[in-house]
């Protein structure tokens, strides 16, 4: 079972109609509501579909908004892309609104010195 957390506006007030919409994927569990008016998590089993989710919300009539979300792995999942817009392919606004946001890196820890014992 894993996590995934969504982003649509107004949801927490919405999720259990949400909740309705996204049990139309056989891998959803459960669509829990957050402190935040517009994150939900997403309990599932499998691969999660966040694109195919957002789909079905945008059909229904919500509005999915552009943030990252958060697996339960820890890892960063894709932003949304615009329509037209390629994987790959530089943000609209050009290569300065792409450098305005440099990718993460893990910092090492420095390490500490060790005396040679006797």
């Amino acid at each position: 079972m894993h996590t995934y957390e969504i982003h649509v506006a107004g949801g927490r007030e919405a999720v259990g109609e949400i909740r309705r919409q996204l049990f139309a994927f056989s891998e959803v569990l459960e669509v829990l509501a957050t402190s935040r008016a517009d994150s939900l998590v997403v309990v599932f089993r499998g691969r999660p579909r966040p694109a195919e989710w957002n789909g079905q919300l945008r059909d229904a009539g919500y509005r999915p908004l552009r943030r990252p979300a958060i697996s339960s792995d820890g890892s960063i999942a894709r932003t949304l892309m615009p329509a037209g817009q390629a994987p790959g392919e530089p943000p609209a606004g050009g290569p300065e609104v792409a450098a305005a946001h440099p990718p993460r890196t893990r910092r090492r820890r420095p390490m500490r010195a060790t005396s040679p014992v006797s």
